[in-house]
């Protein structure tokens, strides 16, 4: 009897020892699982040259700062789409933003958006020299479809072309989901950059921008012509606003 019973013990004692083992097991896992989560969310965050304010890493309060929009979108992209068909017109498509997300790497941009034939990239502003990169990138994304064009007209019958609009000011952002890897941004800033993409039709240059953004410039940059275009006041706007047209220089050599 006295055997049995410390048997029984010696059994017990081991049952709950691997419990415990167990347990312990499943808290590392599921320790390792959210490490890499957090890890992989600061890669997130770092990609593309953004990075989140410090402030928002733990809480869902809005941050304000000066960014500066991009819009860009393909020029009668509804023509093309009757034309090609929605699979080829994909696949057109696929290959001009292949193009543009290289480009927007070179010029230290991110995606906001991306919605049909359009994209929505950001800077975040620190001097005029990180305005002129976002100059750089229209002229450099044109610049590298024409690489191509024979490629574009063999498969498609066509060659892209594309226009923008910028405009900088101050913004406010904030992180939607839990994993933090969602942004909204909201103000004045960005509504004005989409509105002015729908006058590009109305102008013969290929992009405009903002006084706001042009005096970020500081001085003329010697690679680009800035004109000014027209005062317009803007749907929804109380006050009309200057709008610019962008030329390179090292194009009109050519």
């Amino acid at each position: 009897m006295f055997e049995l019973s410390v048997i029984i013990c010696i059994l017990f004692a081991f049952t709950l020892n691997t419990f415990y083992l167990c347990i312990g097991g499943v808290f590392m896992i599921c320790l390792v699982v959210h490490l890499s989560i957090q890890i992989l969310s600061v890669k997130n965050r770092k990609k593309g040259g953004r990075f989140l304010h410090p402030d928002l890493l733990n809480s869902n309060i809005s941050i304000e700062e000066e960014h500066i929009f991009l819009f860009i979108d393909l020029v009668s992209s509804t023509k093309l789409a009757v034309k090609l068909g929605q699979k080829k017109h994909n696949a057109f498509l696929q290959d001009c933003f292949t193009v543009i997300g290289s480009c927007a790497n070179e010029t230290n941009a991110y995606f906001y958006q991306i919605i049909g034939d359009e994209a929505v990239l950001v800077w975040k502003y620190f001097s005029s020299e990180n305005c002129v990169k976002v100059i750089d990138f229209y002229f450099l994304f044109m610049s590298e479809l024409r690489k191509y064009n024979d490629n574009y007209m063999s498969r498609y019958g066509v060659i892209p072309q594309f226009s923008a609009s910028i405009n900088s000011g101050k913004i406010k952002y904030t992180e939607l989901d839990k994993f933090k890897t969602t942004l909204t941004y909201q103000g004045k800033t960005l509504k004005t950059a989409a509105k002015i993409k729908r006058l590009c039709k109305n102008y013969a240059y290929p992009i405009l921008v903002t006084k706001s953004f042009i005096d970020k410039l500081a001085k003329p940059v010697s690679s680009y012509l800035v004109v000014f275009l027209d005062e317009v006041k803007l749907q929804g706007e109380n006050e009309p606003i200057e709008i610019f047209g962008i030329r390179s220089l090292n194009e009109q050599a050519k």
